[in-house]
């Protein structure tokens, strides 16, 4: 694939000096030990700007995404206040994945079709996968045990 790629002008917006261009040239192979992955990006693009962004980014060269799967996010809308016991139990079809809010992978789509090779990073379960109550907190068991291991500290510090 060859492509040109506009270049800024170092002289000042004043001048009057031609634009530059620097053509790429990504069928010849200039390094064999190189990692094809080398030009990606660190997040996937928000999505108000996709539609935008991968072309450009196809055209410069980029080959490789990485971005977020934010599995909370699956179950945000209709199952936000799913328990365990819900999943377990399938109420509302929340085991089905046609149920899942699966737009917010849409950058996964814009990333195959401008045909780039994708890490996606799962992040953020939700609270009912965690050792977390739906509050925040740790569980009850979690917290006594805390607790008490910080009183035997306290006690024994104040015993010397």
């Amino acid at each position: 694939m060859v492509g040109a790629l506009p270049t800024a002008n170092p002289a000042s917006a004043a001048s009057t000096a031609a634009p530059t261009a620097l053509t790429a040239d990504f069928a010849q192979v200039v390094n064999p030990a190189a990692q094809p992955a080398l030009f990606g990006l660190a997040n996937e693009p928000s999505r108000d700007h996709q539609d935008d962004v991968h072309p450009k980014l196809q055209r410069v060269g980029v080959k490789l995404e990485r971005g977020a799967l934010h599995v909370d996010r699956l179950f945000a809308g209709k199952f936000a206040g799913t328990t365990l016991q819900d999943y377990v139990g399938n109420v509302d079809g929340v085991q089905n994945p046609e149920n899942g809010d699966w737009s917010v992978l849409s950058w996964l789509d814009h990333a195959k079709a401008s045909r780039t090779t994708t890490q996606p990073n799962i992040l953020q379960a939700p609270a009912w996968l965690t050792h977390a109550e739906p509050t925040g907190r740790t569980s009850s068991a979690r917290s006594s045990c805390t607790t008490r291991r910080r009183s035997t500290r306290s006690t024994s510090s104040t015993s010397r």
